[in-house]
């Protein structure tokens, strides 16, 4: 498996890097956000590790920008701590994010889960009216039209599915998504389900499928995922 690791800090992305080739990983390492952007358009990677703050630009205008085009899993690892800088790059695209310092332990705990959302094994797809998810090819689509989500957003909208018409918590998605992380905040949650479910939202002219219950969690209502009759 390959990791692109974006960080302009030469010690920190040594470190990294043997770390990484040590759990098996092949890394490529780029000091800039267009050394970095570049290796993209070059090679495939299953993993980029970000660092925010780079010499030619910021990290989150990195990140927005690969969204455009690129569907790979990005973690962030930045000395921000500050909850609005892990909302900011959780909305513009980020599947995870690390503060620095950081115990290596867990950081490649971190990737290899967030990779696993990103591959997932061959199995049938999960079907709920408008919804169909395939899980080997991690596809999401609505009315047969595939809408475009990110490695986080997907496995939020699996396990909702898996629990249709039940109330699920914060606490369970981030358990799901994050598994035992210490680093995990069911706040982040929020910031992936509002994402997730404008994005249904712009797919189904308007028409909702996941439910606040507010103080409880979120549920996925199985007669939102009808099919709505188009007027003539």
């Amino acid at each position: 498996m390959g990791i692109l690791l974006i960080e302009d800090d030469g010690s920190t992305s040594d470190i990294l890097k043997l770390a990484l080739e040590a759990a098996g990983f092949k890394v490529d390492i780029a000091r800039s956000a267009e050394d970095g952007f570049e290796l993209t358009s070059q090679r495939h990677y299953d993993l980029i590790i970000l660092d925010l703050s780079l010499p030619d630009m910021l990290g989150i205008d990195l990140l927005r920008d690969l969204r455009r085009t690129h569907h790979t899993p990005v973690l962030i690892l930045s000395s921000l701590v500050e909850l609005d800088a892990k909302l900011s790059s959780l909305t513009a695209g980020a599947d995870d994010y690390m503060t620095k310092p950081f115990n290596m332990k867990e950081l490649l705990a971190r990737a290899h889960a967030v990779i696993r959302r990103a591959v997932r094994s061959d199995g049938p797809a999960m079907v709920a009216g408008r919804l169909r998810l395939s899980l080997s090819k991690m596809i999401l689509e609505i009315d047969d039209e595939p809408v475009r989500v990110t490695p986080t957003e997907f496995s939020i909208l699996e396990h909702l599915l898996r629990s249709k018409d039940r109330i699920v918590s914060k606490d369970s998605l981030a358990a799901y998504v994050y598994g035992n992380s210490k680093q995990r905040d069911p706040r982040i949650i929020e910031v992936f389900v509002s994402k997730l479910r404008q994005k249904l939202a712009a797919s189904a002219a308007g028409q909702p499928f996941i439910e606040t219950v507010w103080g409880e969690g979120y549920i996925l209502r199985t007669n939102c995922c009808e099919m709505v009759p188009q007027p003539a």
